[in-house]
Parts: C-alpha cells; structure tokens; sequence
C-alpha cells in the first residue's frame, strides 16, 4: 500500500500525519524549531527512494531545515514550490497570501463542497473566504488566541504569569485567572460569530463555515456559529493534494 508522509509547519508547531488509500492519520506533534528536525528524521527513518513526503510551510527557514533532514529518506513536496495548490489565487499580491491558507481553503471545498469561510485559529486568527465558483478571495487577520493571552499577561505586571486554557462555566468570572480565560474563549468564540454574522448579511444567503487550527478546540462551536470543526485540516488538505496529484 503507497503511503505519503504529511508535515503542516506552522509558527508554533508541526503536525505530523500519514496518508494512504484508507485515508490519513495524525501521528504526532512538535514544537516548531530546527532542533525537532533530526529527531523526526530517526523516527521517520529511511522509507526508500519512492517513498513521498508532502508539506506546508509558513517558516522559510524551517523548509530549509524539513529538506536538509529528509531529503535523503524521501522525494520531497513542498506545496508552493514542487506542487501547485489548484486553487484559483484573487490576492493583489499572489505571493504573499500563505500556502496554508490556500491548502485549507482546498481542502475545505473538497470536504464540504459550500464552504465559504474557512477560520483558522492558531498563532494568528485567519478568515479566509471562498467564492461560490471556488476561488480563493482573500480574508482577515488578526492575533490568535494563545499569542494574545501570551502579551497579556507579559505586558501587565499584576497579572497571573500563566493562565490555562478551559470552557468556562460563566460568563461573569470571579477571579483574574478566570476572567482573562473567560475573555478569551466568549472574545473569540463571539468574534468569529460577528464576522460570519456579518458576511452573512453582505451575501443575503447561508453558506458552511469551517473551524480549524490547534487552538479551534478552546473557542464554543455554538456561540461562534461555525458549521464544523477540523483541527487537522492543513493535514487533510496535504493528503488531498497527494490524490489529486495520483501520489497515493
């Protein structure tokens, strides 16, 4: 059975998965930094010269390091270069739009077909919205969850110096730790409902919405009115690609 190796490196971390004509698998995660490269390289090992690996990258310098490693153990494919995302690109500037927001874009239409806002919540909180004919419009951002909680609590002396991430049970919390939690998930859970709200109105018509990053999981999918979640959706859109490109 062909199989393809599937690496998403984002700012924070690096997912790792497999894919195979049964579908793809998420095998592990980890930090996004050169020193995690020759340890993924051992536990990877030498797969043979026909054997693929397919990834996505918004850390120039961490390509450089995935190829260094691994390019003796696979063919390697790196989305933007080796292998075009099909995707009909409508940024001014086409080069400055990252691969992942593309890859998720891609993914999200092949998963449920009237998607038309994709919102990824990682380092930083992406919408990325898609035409009815598929085309990839451009979008919003802004500074993600844990990056906002991380500049809080950095800048403010009187402070907790760390506060964990958990659904409140209120809205109305009774200690600071509990307050910027609950601040966060009810901010951004009502933030993504506000723009999709809003895009809602612009279009006069309903449309599938679609969570995703590392961070999706802390914000209510209720009060944010997104459709469905898909953590892993870079990994997915990897092994999508890989079809499409008859690798698996």
């Amino acid at each position: 059975m062909n199989k393809v190796f599937l690496i998403d490196i984002g700012n924070s971390s690096i997912d790792v998965g497999v894919g195979s004509k049964r579908g793809v698998r998420f095998l592990f995660k980890l930090s996004a930094s050169e020193d995690s490269f020759p340890w993924l390289q051992e536990k990877l090992g030498d797969r043979g010269e026909n054997s693929y690996l397919i990834f996505s990258s918004v850390v120039p310098s961490l390509s450089k390091s995935l190829r260094f490693f691994l390019k003796k153990n696979f063919l390697i494919l790196e989305c933007g270069k080796e292998v075009q995302i099909p995707i009909r690109n409508l940024y001014y500037k086409k080069k400055e739009v990252g691969q992942d927001r593309l890859l998720n874009c891609f993914a999200a239409r092949q998963l449920y077909e009237k998607t038309r806002v994709v919102v990824d919540l990682g380092t930083a909180l992406t919408f990325d919205f898609i035409s009815e004919a598929g085309e990839y419009l451009g979008g919003l951002i802004v500074p993600g969850a844990s990056l906002s909680r991380k500049a809080l609590l950095q800048r403010a002396a009187l402070l907790p110096k760390e506060v964990r991430f958990r659904p409140p049970k209120n809205l109305i919390a009774k200690t600071t730790a509990g307050c910027i939690n609950a601040g966060i998930y009810f901010g951004y859970s009502l933030m993504i409902k506000g723009v999709l709200d809003y895009y809602r109105r612009k279009l006069k018509n309903d449309f599938v919405s679609l969570g995703c990053g590392g961070d999706i999981r802390y914000i209510s999918l209720k009060l944010s009115s997104l459709d469905y979640l898909e953590p892993y959706l870079s990994l997915k859109g990897l092994y999508l690609l890989a079809k499409y490109r008859n690798i698996i």
